[in-house]
């Protein structure tokens, strides 16, 4: 079996053993609050998806809904380095990756001690609270700057350890416990979720795909 399709196959069997355990040994609510919850930090909420825990639920601290994150993280991340080019040529999706490797290019130019640092940057845009998983960025993130996959592999999971266990130990210590469990808390979440998506997707159209290739080709001479 090819490296590739075993490093799809992989992680997908992983993942239905996990949520079948949850409903066999926690119950079903447990594993359709899992699912539901994936689809949301893989879709919109990225890391900040600690503000969505809930405290009669499987999920119930933020360090659980870390936990989480961090698994997906490196799911998502174990996917993308071996099939990063595969994954390029699904329609729609791929454009998508275009343009998050348009802003990977963009933190290059804006950042350039991330092509020095190679490691601590990819850790640094992994740890950056994306919507979506943060993985898939910190994946192309290190195909450009040439990173082997076990490094890449390491550095994506330091990453996503120290931003959703960060953000989950400020929204547990800062936060009170009845503004947390409040609705209105929240709705406001959400609702800067939504705006911070909305800045992301503004930057990803911004970016002039002319002007960077200009950029790395003047870097390469």
């Amino acid at each position: 079996m090819p490296v590739s399709l075993a490093a799809l196959i992989l992680p997908l069997v992983t993942t239905i053993a996990v949520v079948l355990l949850i409903f066999l040994f926690v119950g079903h609510d447990a594993a359709a609050e899992v699912l539901v919850k994936a689809v949301a930090i893989a879709t919109v909420a990225g890391k900040f998806a600690v503000l969505l825990d809930t405290p009669d639920g499987f999920l119930r601290t933020p360090y659980h809904m870390a936990a989480m994150i961090t698994y997906m993280d490196l799911l998502f991340g174990f996917i993308c380095v071996f099939n990063v080019g595969v994954l390029f040529r699904i329609r729609g999706f791929g454009q998508k990756l275009q343009d998050l490797q348009g802003f990977c290019k963009l933190m290059l130019r804006k950042n350039p001690w991330m092509r020095k640092a190679t490691f601590a940057g990819t850790i640094a845009f992994v740890m950056f609270p994306l919507s979506g998983t943060g993985a898939i960025g910190g994946s192309l993130f290190s195909q450009i700057l040439g990173m082997s996959r076990a490094r890449a592999l390491l550095a994506i999971l330091c990453g996503a350890l120290i931003g959703s266990f960060g953000l989950a130990y400020l929204a547990d210590t800062v936060l009170p416990d009845d503004v947390q469990d409040a609705w209105l808390f929240k709705i406001g979440g959400l609702l800067f979720i939504l705006i911070v998506v909305g800045f992301l997707t503004k930057l990803y159209k911004s970016i002039d795909p002319d002007a960077l290739e200009g950029d790395q080709g003047s870097e390469e001479d």
